[in-house]
């Protein structure tokens, strides 16, 4: 069969061979080819000219409609409205710009919707601005060079005065034809739309000579030019002449059977019909192929079921809370652990009615980037039963069936919170320690300048310098009771909620109650630019952060030294933050120590210490729902960066 159709093919490639002679003899004559190629050039560029003309006349009339408006704001609704307008109605094509300048051409309203940008800055050119604020109509190419975008600026009057400009700015063009129109007319045609100006395309000689070109011809609108017909139209907008020009291809000659007028309409017959059969062996070919593939296809479809089998067991039984939503919270797949958990709602369908903390899993989410894992931090998960459980929550943003999602992993750190809060209150229980041990010094001066008062007071000669003294000695007693109510707020241990507070009166309150505890070789220094910003934390959990921080500072500086605070607001992509910086001079903190400095009972003081503090402090900033970072490198000191998110 195969042999037959080998045969076959190599007689009708006989006859193929006589048909290219029988169409060679009878190709189309030189002076048939100039006439159709020039008709083709005449009515292309009448055609695409009158087009652009009618183009350019009614964006001129829109941006008039616009530039006649009464006040701005309807000046920019029309421009929104003229923009929506072109969006509908004209392919973009490479750029289109619209938009509002002042009486400076300072853009102060743009809408692009184009594949790029092409805004420009004032207009440079002397006779531009000048014909503009006469109140004319500027129009022309805004690039010489690739002859792609239209400019078209319509001046702002205002009883006779200046004010301003509506301008619109549009790919008219592309190597094709029209933007958006013609794509592919006559194939290997090429227009372009050209200034008939030759002053303007110094650099471009081509463009020259099609303009010298155009102005020698005397019949008809056509000329020769390269082994090509070009035809011409052209047209005048606002003073500024422009011409359509259309270049055919390059002349190619058409067989005809001009003795076998019959034959010739079954020319590509004739032609394709060995390639019709070669297409036949082709496809006979592809159908065994294809089988072949279809086997594959099934094998490897019944091994993808099988795997997809097995990651559907391991998804429902991983023993994590593993939920896939939209970024809008809603559920798209649970596992059976997931679905164990019944939130006050009852069975809710999307993933914020189950934490506490809706605001802030919502923003978490708006910054989520797509192959990036993020730690959304710890939330708290009210249960239909009224049981509050912490849950650590980690989240990737992938693509499922074709549209993005979200897999988020809840893990239950109910327990381990429990824990950290022992660790708490046993670094608290220490640090009240250490605060007694303060208050026993602080106590001791007071009660000297008591004495030292009192002293004074009886020895006074007359009434009046004792009556100094005893109010002396009451004021010393007034900042006694002070003392010992900061005191007292600092080292309670009740659970004190979180509040909206200052930042700055937060930081400098724990500054001051720092500087009572530290040596007396060690200063505080504290800077604010934080422009008031607020926080809600509680004030004991702010205060005891501070204390430990500049107590770990004091030991790294060997007692002796400055710890500088400086306070800030910091803006990042999802949000305003109140910035903390603790700096000292001390010793600095290797790496190793810094992957381990804010674990529980990891200390470096050996003998001294519980390892409690830096543990307390990243548990109450996380608490905050804020991040802390450290700088440090040995013999270069150690600063610490807190940032906690602003609230209202």
């Amino acid at each position: 069969m195969f042999r037959f159709f080998n045969r076959l093919i190599i007689l009708l490639f006989i006859v193929a061979i006589g048909s290219v002679v029988i169409l060679i003899s009878g190709r189309e004559s030189d002076e048939s080819l100039a006439d159709k190629y020039s008709a083709e050039a005449s009515n292309n560029a009448k055609l695409i000219g009158r087009f652009i003309e009618h183009i350019l006349h009614e964006r001129e009339d829109n941006l008039e409609d616009v530039a006649a408006s009464p006040d701005p704001h309807e000046m920019a609704d029309r421009l929104q409205k003229y923009s929506a307008f072109i969006d509908k109605h004209y392919s973009l094509g490479e750029c289109f710009s619209t938009g509002i300048t002042d009486s400076g051409f300072e853009i102060i309203k743009s809408i692009s919707l184009g594949a790029d940008d092409c805004s420009v800055p004032a207009p440079k050119n002397y006779e531009i601005v000048r014909k503009l604020k006469r109140g004319e109509v500027y129009i022309g190419l805004s690039n010489f060079e690739k002859n792609r975008n239209m400019i078209l600026i319509y001046p702002v009057m205002r009883d006779g005065v200046f004010s301003g400009s509506v301008y619109d700015i549009f790919t008219v063009m592309d190597e094709k034809g029209v933007k958006g129109y013609w794509n592919g007319l006559n194939s290997g045609g090429r227009s372009e739309l050209i200034i008939d100006d030759i002053k303007a395309y110094g650099d471009d000689p081509e463009t020259q000579e099609l303009i010298r070109l155009k102005s020698k011809i005397k019949h008809g609108n056509t000329a020769e030019y390269n082994n090509r017909q070009v035809g011409f139209y052209c047209f005048s907008v606002h003073g500024t002449k422009f011409c359509l020009v259309y270049t055919t291809e390059q002349y190619k000659r058409q067989f005809v059977f001009s003795f076998l007028p019959w034959a010739g309409d079954y020319a590509m017959v004739i032609v394709f019909v060995p390639l019709g059969l070669l297409i036949m062996l082709i496809i006979t070919e592809m159908f065994r192929v294809n089988k072949k593939l279809s086997d594959e296809i099934a094998d490897r479809t019944r091994h993808l079921n099988m795997l997809n089998k097995k990651n559907e067991s391991l998804f429902q039984t991983i023993p994590e809370y593993i939920v896939v939503h939209d970024k809008n919270g809603n559920i798209i797949e649970q596992n059976s652990k997931f679905r164990e958990l019944e939130c006050q709602d009852g069975n809710s369908q999307n993933i914020l009615d189950y934490v506490r903390e809706k605001d802030k899993f919502r923003t978490r989410l708006e910054a989520l980037h797509e192959g990036e894992v993020e730690n959304f931090g710890e939330f708290s998960i009210v249960k239909s039963s009224g049981e509050i459980m912490n849950v650590s929550v980690s989240a990737i943003l992938m693509e499922t069936d074709g549209t993005q999602a979200v897999l988020s992993v809840f893990t239950d750190i109910t327990d381990y919170k429990n824990i950290q809060n022992s660790f708490y209150l046993a670094q608290r229980r220490e640090a009240v320690g250490t605060l007694a041990s303060g208050m026993a010094h602080d106590f001791s001066n007071i009660l000297q300048n008591i004495s030292l008062q009192f002293g004074l007071a009886e020895r006074a000669d007359d009434a009046e310098k004792r009556e100094q003294h005893l109010e002396s000695i009451n004021g010393i007693v007034d900042g006694a009771r002070m003392y010992i109510q900061k005191v007292l707020q600092s080292a309670r241990d009740t659970e004190e909620k979180p509040e909206p507070r200052f930042g700055r009166e937060l930081t400098s309150m724990a500054v001051d109650m720092a500087s009572n505890l530290l040596p007396p070789d060690v200063s505080i220094l504290y800077s604010d630019t934080s422009e008031g910003m607020m926080i809600k934390i509680a004030e004991s959990r702010f205060i005891q952060m501070m204390v430990n921080l500049c107590q770990n500072a004091a030991e790294a500086m060997d007692k002796r030294g400055v710890i500088t605070v400086t306070t800030s607001k910091h803006e990042m992509y999802y949000g305003m933050f109140f910035e903390l910086r603790v700096k000292d001079t001390g010793r600095g903190i290797d790496k190793n120590d810094q992957k381990n400095m804010f674990k529980p009972f990891y200390t470096t003081k050996q003998r001294k210490g519980a390892g409690l503090g830096l543990a307390t402090v990243k548990q109450v900033v996380m608490d905050s729902g804020g991040f802390i970072e450290v700088h440090s490198a040995p013999g270069e000191g150690c600063e610490f960066i807190i940032l906690l998110p602003e609230t209202k």
